[in-house]
């Protein structure tokens, strides 16, 4: 049987060879499943995740409202874009989200992003029943930091992921500060994203730890680098490709 695949990802630029990342963004206005590929009430469903998405602060957590809260919803047969198929989400003023909506048996990934923050840590692939809750944390850009210790630990079946971002250059290796790395476990759709800091150090986390991580990172449109970190491996250093 063949799969279909529905993408609703607009410009995620390291995945697709951009020089930075930015974050997918509702259309206009969101295409009507009349005459999609998928049957009628495919991608209907009783099911739904729901939580609350904050970010760390010297007070403690606090809910971060406005989020754009999509998802990667796979059926197995075919997999679409949240977005695509229900429209744009967002976290309200207590920073609570809701995706509902959801059909049977679909493994979801759920994705959130907001300008001047990055989603470091993965949500968890899970199987919807009934109403799932799930909390979400969101890094503010400047506080992004590669330090182990500036992330949750990971929970069993997760690790975190770290690395060096360089460049050769006729010096020898030169960090790359600034670069957007990111963990894509489905084509253009960044599950995790952060960025290289003065040393050139990354660090992405709750990625799985029994499958291979596709990672990717940037300089330049035309500076695109890709790696596949093992299963059960926890460092990765990056080498950008030199300019054409």
């Amino acid at each position: 049987m063949n799969r279909v695949v529905v993408l609703l990802l607009a410009g995620v630029a390291v995945g697709c060879g951009g020089s930075a990342v930015t974050s997918p963004t509702a259309p206009a206005s969101i295409p009507p499943l009349t005459g999609s590929p998928f049957p009628p009430g495919t991608t209907s469903g009783p099911n739904s995740v729901a939580g609350f998405i904050t970010e760390m602060t010297s007070q403690g957590p606090r809910p971060v409202s406005g989020v754009s809260v999509s998802a990667w919803v796979d059926l197995g047969r075919l997999a679409y874009s949240y977005m695509w198929a229900n429209g744009a989400r967002a976290s309200d003023t207590a920073g609570r989200y809701e995706l509902g909506n959801l059909p049977d048996g679909a493994n979801v990934t759920v994705q959130i992003w907001k300008t001047d923050y990055v989603q470091q840590c993965a949500a968890p692939t899970f199987t919807v029943s009934g109403t799932t809750t799930l909390d979400l944390r969101l890094v503010s850009r400047a506080l992004v930091s590669a330090a182990p210790a500036s992330v949750p630990a990971p929970a069993q079946g997760f690790r975190n992921v770290s690395g060096v971002v360089y460049e050769t250059t006729a010096d020898g290796k030169r960090p790359v500060p600034g670069a957007p790395v990111d963990f894509e476990p489905f084509e253009d759709f960044p599950a995790a994203i952060t960025y290289s800091d003065a040393q050139g150090r990354y660090l992405l986390c709750g990625l799985p730890d029994g499958a291979a991580a596709k990672l990717s990172a940037s300089m330049t449109t035309a500076r695109v680098a890709y790696v596949n970190v093992p299963p059960h491996q926890a460092t990765m250093d990056i080498e950008i490709p030199p300019a054409r």
